[in-house]
């Protein structure tokens, strides 16, 4: 039989503090971690951004494109450098977008596409070829310096001038 001096000691035991000290810090580093963790994994949905470099831009005069033959030809290589896919929707040439004027085309991989309809996405990474045809008809010289701006959904602008030969 136990006496009430045993019974007294047992209903006392329980964990040291140090123990419980250990295991209190324990879960509190686990918890950082996993809030870190996801943290982490919302400032990169946060940060993406696109970035559009126009790598290349020039004019040639009497070519055709797409099958089509043009005063001039714009030949333009966009590339991605972002982390986020753009989409462009607006061609601007001299402050005009490219739908108000007479006699100019957009292709974009050989392919006559109308961006300001349907956009035309470009994907983090990717690259593709600008052809803008000018026909006699939109009033364009030789010598005219055009100042051409690729306008993305997300309201950027990426402008160069090219110099019509």
């Amino acid at each position: 039989m136990m006496g009430d001096g045993e019974r007294m000691n047992r209903k006392n035991k329980g964990i040291s503090p140090v123990v419980a000290t250990v295991i209190i810090v324990a879960i509190a580093i686990a918890l950082a971690m996993a809030v870190a963790l996801w943290a982490s994994g919302l400032v990169g949905i946060f940060t993406r951004f696109e970035e559009v470099k126009i790598v290349s831009a020039y004019a040639e005069s009497g070519k055709s494109l797409g099958g089509t033959s043009y005063q001039f030809i714009v030949n333009m290589t966009l590339r991605n450098t972002g982390s986020a896919d753009a989409t462009i929707d607006n061609v601007i040439i001299n402050g005009k977008p490219y739908t108000a004027l007479t006699g100019v085309d957009i292709y974009i991989g050989g392919t006559k596409k109308d961006p300001a309809t349907s956009g035309e996405p470009l994907a983090a990474g990717e690259t593709k070829t600008l052809g803008i045809g000018i026909a006699t008809a939109a009033g364009f010289k030789s010598g005219q310096t055009l100042d051409i701006k690729i306008h993305t959904s997300a309201g950027h602008e990426y402008a160069k001038a090219v110099v019509l030969p």
